[in-house]
């Protein structure tokens, strides 16, 4: 019988390590070396209003958000899609306030896509799904060299996430930006898996973001595949961004390292299922957002207000 066990766990193991995982094999995700993903910090969750806790986070600061820059690749990883952000124009992206305890700088935004429209997002709220989710990630710099680093430091507070729900209605022209040039990533198989800089037009990300970020769930979890790392501050806006049912199409011509469960290699389905909350605590804020001329200009006026006093 130990023997036949033995066998079995052979035949499953490889199939999990390395660039081989899959969403279809997420209960063997632990046993890849070094996997953190049985951990009790682990995402996404399913987002239950009634039991957040209300709180002010205070406002997001977005700085550099609103420019245009072409120093970004469209990439195929086989498992998703990613808009990656060249070394040199990382650093005109810094995310700060929200209750966050440092400044963090954009490295990349990725997406999460179903193969029908009942299903795609990993966060869901009470339960409920949504065909899309939008994923932009952020890493503290002033303490870790790259993104890598600073997954791999194990430290809680090391990486950042905004992740916005998409839903399916009004053609989104922010997703035109790289749409336009997915047939040239699409086919994992064939190796042109990057689109790099000077074919990828300059857009500003923030048009990614709803226009509303002053209402938003935070809890401590994790990176949302192997090697599922506990070192993400995730902020998931309550306010979905729209595509229009042909956008979401388009994500769906691409293709991925792995089967699917309709017996193909389209990359569909690309999410996690919903992990245990574990006793951790929910917070939702809904404090106001302003950018950084906003609040240069609030604090003059208190302090105009303040001299006039004297």
């Amino acid at each position: 019988m130990k023997f036949f066990v033995y066998v079995a766990l052979l035949a499953v193991v490889p199939a999990v390590f390395g660039a081989s995982w899959s969403y279809l094999t997420q209960d063997t995700w632990h046993l890849i070396p070094g996997s953190n993903c049985n951990g009790n910090s682990q995402s996404p969750i399913n987002i239950i209003p009634s039991i957040a806790t209300t709180t002010d986070l205070s406002p997001f600061v977005l700085d550099g958000y609103t420019d245009e820059n072409s120093n970004m690749d469209l990439v195929n990883s086989g498992h998703n899609v990613h808009v990656n952000l060249h070394d040199e124009v990382q650093d005109l992206y810094k995310l700060s306030g929200g209750g966050l305890p440092t400044t963090y700088t954009a490295a990349k935004i990725f997406f999460k896509w179903g193969s029908v429209n009942s299903q795609g997002s990993e966060h869901q709220f009470d339960g409920a799904t949504y065909p899309a989710e939008l994923n932009m990630v952020h890493y503290d710099k002033s303490k870790y060299a790259d993104l890598p680093a600073a997954l791999t430091s194990l430290q809680w507070d090391a990486v950042a996430q905004l992740i916005v729900m998409i839903e399916v209605g009004e053609s989104n022209t922010a997703f035109d930006s790289f749409l336009s040039y997915i047939s040239q990533i699409a086919n994992y198989s064939s190796g042109t898996t990057s689109l790099g800089q000077g074919n990828l037009p300059s857009f500003p990300i923030r048009n990614f973001l709803p226009s509303d970020l002053s209402k938003f769930y935070r809890y401590n979890g994790s990176t949302p595949s192997p090697n599922c790392y506990e070192t993400v501050i995730l902020n998931v806006f309550k306010d979905p961004i729209s595509i229009s049912q042909a956008q979401l199409d388009m994500l769906r011509t691409v293709y991925g390292v792995n089967l699917n469960a309709q017996g193909n290699y389209k990359m569909v389905d690309n999410y996690r299922r919903i992990q245990p909350l574990n006793g951790r605590t929910i917070y939702y804020s809904s404090a106001v957002t302003i950018s950084p001329m906003r609040a240069l200009f609030i604090l003059a006026l208190s302090l105009s207000l303040l001299l006039d006093r004297f």
